[in-house]
């Protein structure tokens, strides 16, 4: 029981500390509900605080602060959108204050902590679509993506050993390229975001 414990800690512990969000607003994020149950009735989920993300289709901005639809998507570990050919549906960010529609632009990965405060209807094609409607506590834009970069690094060579005394030699190396990704973004915080 006690070592399920641990484990669990230390689940909890690892998923906020990937996060690109702040301690205390993860700690208010209720993991006991899927996206796929707040699609189905987002009325039923009215003031629960959850993490969502997925591919920005587009940036709008009126009186009232900024509007963005999004293609939800599966996050990895990193709290970044992945499997962008997969998808539950698509959600609206509000969010009080200006976002630069050039910026937050339409093919970019975005993750949102917020409240879900209803659904609105808008066209898509010749159907009404409902979107749930997420209000922003923070929100992460996520650089664009880019081809791995390149490094030289070390690699043992399998085919290097010595007849004597018939054991494999760890200081033989030559270089190899070797694959790197760098997390990096932009987060933004809601002017109304609660502190509690």
């Amino acid at each position: 029981m006690m070592k399920r414990r641990i484990i669990i800690i230390a689940i909890i512990f690892l998923v906020t500390a990937c996060a690109p969000f702040s301690k205390n607003v993860m700690r208010q994020v209720d993991t006991s509900v899927t996206f796929s149950e707040i699609q189905k009735s987002p009325e039923s989920y009215q003031s629960r605080t959850i993490m969502v993300g997925g591919v920005i289709i587009e940036t709008r901005n009126d009186k009232d602060g900024t509007s963005i639809k999004v293609l939800q998507t599966s996050l990895d570990m990193e709290k970044r959108p992945a499997h962008r050919d997969r998808s539950q549906g698509r959600f609206l960010i509000r969010y009080t204050g200006f976002l630069d529609p050039v910026i937050y632009a339409k093919g970019r990965d975005i993750t949102v902590v917020g409240d879900v405060v209803g659904e609105e209807v808008h066209p898509l094609g010749d159907i009404q679509y409902g979107y749930p409607v997420i209000r922003v506590r923070e929100i992460y834009l996520w650089k664009k993506r880019e081809p791995y970069e390149h490094l030289p690094g070390p690699y043992l060579s399998p085919f290097w050993w010595d007849p004597y005394p018939y054991w494999w030699h760890g200081h033989s190396y030559y270089d190899r390229p070797v694959l790197r990704k760098k997390r990096s973004g932009t987060c933004t915080r809601s002017r109304h975001a609660r502190s509690e």
